[in-house]
């Protein structure tokens, strides 16, 4: 596999990040599931904007060394003292297992042991479920 890079979150990232959350969440949340697509991208996609723009001076991207406009993952947080806010982290299907997250967190100096999350997902739920000390706060969005 080519070399993978974590660089700063850039303006022309928006689209790609703005579009893969929006779906990744609705077909990965018990909460979003629940709700009808048209109500679902109506108020959830000004929400996504509102939380990149506030959070791109902190935002990584993994991208491949020799094709950085191809996105492969990436992180929206805040740091917050000790437990940062985690908003979300996403990695395209095909790179899935290769420590891209694992990267992308260590890189977003993020303890995985303690962290507050907004947007709980299957695959958040079932690497939460033993660590009391990693806490979900929707309203922190």
């Amino acid at each position: 596999m080519e070399k993978i890079i974590i660089r700063p979150f850039e303006e022309k990232d928006t689209n790609f990040i703005i579009n893969s959350w929006l779906k990744n969440y609705k077909f990965s949340s018990r909460f979003a599931q629940a709700i009808t697509a048209k109500v679902y991208y109506a108020n959830h996609e000004p929400i996504v904007k509102n939380l990149i723009n506030r959070c791109a001076p902190y935002s990584l991207v993994a991208t491949l060394e020799d094709s950085p406009r191809v996105i492969l993952g990436y992180i929206v947080f805040q740091p917050t003292g000790p437990s940062h806010i985690l908003h979300y982290v996403y990695v395209k299907y095909p790179f899935r297992g290769n420590g891209i997250c694992s990267e992308l967190i260590k890189e977003a100096q993020i303890d995985k042991h303690c962290f507050i999350y907004t947007h709980l997902t299957s695959v958040v739920a079932e690497y939460v479920e033993d660590n009391p000390d990693i806490l979900y706060n929707p309203y922190l969005i």
